[in-house]
């Protein structure tokens, strides 16, 4: 996967670049997300599943999670997965490539015990909210900004 390092860097910049769009206050434009040896990093970290959805030998999207601790005083201790970034070009989507993403990752994470996968998604972003909650995703807490 690590040949893939171009293809998944443009999706990678062109999600950022949404995200650059949408929030302009808290996002600035870079040139890669990762180099190419941290995307290595990446993919070499066991803590993280990292997946590529493919048609016909093309990157269509990718999907990074990892693996996080949950340990404070506050919180039941327990490992959960968490969404990094999900991302299917635009021309094909709608046709299960993100879908089967979000499902290997629940099936992975499953068979390793691990009962919740969490993921953090812009208001902005109605195309992805929309697509999270047809995944049967639920909002479980707000985070609230205000400009001082």
């Amino acid at each position: 996967m690590d040949c893939d390092y171009p293809k998944v860097d443009k999706m990678m910049n062109d999600l950022h670049l949404l995200h650059v769009k949408g929030c302009p206050e808290f996002h600035k434009d870079t040139e890669h997300i990762y180099s190419e040896q941290a995307y290595i990093e990446l993919l070499q970290n066991n803590q993280n599943i990292c997946l590529i959805a493919e048609e016909k030998n093309i990157v269509v999207g990718f999907c990074f999670a990892s693996i996080k601790q949950i340990q404070n005083a506050c919180m039941i201790e327990q490992q959960i997965g968490y969404i990094e970034s999900l991302y299917v070009i635009p021309e094909c989507r709608k046709n299960g490539f993100g879908k089967e993403l979000l499902q290997y990752v629940e099936k992975t994470l499953a068979g390793l015990d691990i009962q919740y996968l969490n993921l953090v998604v812009w208001d902005f972003n109605k195309k992805a909210i929309e697509f999270y909650e047809n995944m049967r995703f639920v909002s479980q807490r707000h985070m609230y900004t205000k400009k001082i």
